[in-house]
């Protein structure tokens, strides 16, 4: 099983990336303006979460249950008698108890290097904007994500969706609606045996 989630990790990681990535570019555009890092933090850390637990879902659908098959397949086959090996029932019923633990393992793990990673990210918007504020100068994406394009993206979009101060209780409650998004899983479970 622990070979099983192992094998998961790049897609974990590949998740918890984009996830963070994403947030960044959108949290930074809609914060860019707002002095309040707490508030920012926040949002982050709930959008991020949300995106990367819902990717990691999607993907641990996919590719979990093959993945434990073939790695208890061997080890089934050493403590069973063949004759009841012949059936695939006792593998899929193995597969099958295991999937949910695995599942709540994959996603507590998600959702801890998310929290690690979209801080550290989020870190450096906050201190470019706390920068520039501090040297009176209006805030800019910070630049080791900033694209050149960014800043004619940011002047061609609606009246509405321009940063600019504060952010609107409607914008504010967005964020919020992406602690509901995220899937259910078991609270606390780091490991497949707390899980089990």
């Amino acid at each position: 099983i622990e070979r099983a989630l192992h094998d998961m990790l790049p897609s974990l990681e590949r998740s918890v990336v984009i996830a963070c990535t994403t947030t960044r570019e959108i949290v930074s555009k809609d914060f860019l303006c707002d002095a309040d890092d707490a508030k920012a933090r926040k949002a982050a850390l709930t959008m991020a979460r949300s995106l990367a637990a819902n990717l990691v879902s999607v993907t641990v659908r996919d590719m979990l249950a093959p993945l434990l098959r073939k790695n208890l397949s061997p080890f089934l086959a050493s403590v069973i008698a063949p004759e009841y090996l012949q059936t695939s029932e006792v593998l899929d019923s193995v597969v099958q108890e295991n999937l949910e633990p695995c599942t709540a393992t994959l996603d507590a793990n998600t959702s801890d290097l998310t929290a690690k990673t979209i801080d550290d990210m989020m870190n450096t918007t906050f201190e470019e904007r706390r920068k520039a504020v501090r040297q009176n100068e209006f805030p800019v994406i910070p630049l080791d994500h900033a694209r050149p394009h960014i800043a004619k993206l940011i002047a061609t979009l609606p009246e509405k969706l321009r940063p600019k101060g504060a952010l609107s209780q409607d914008h504010v409650n967005l964020y919020a609606e992406f602690e509901h998004l995220q899937p259910k899983t078991s609270a606390g479970v780091s490991s497949v045996e707390q899980a089990i």
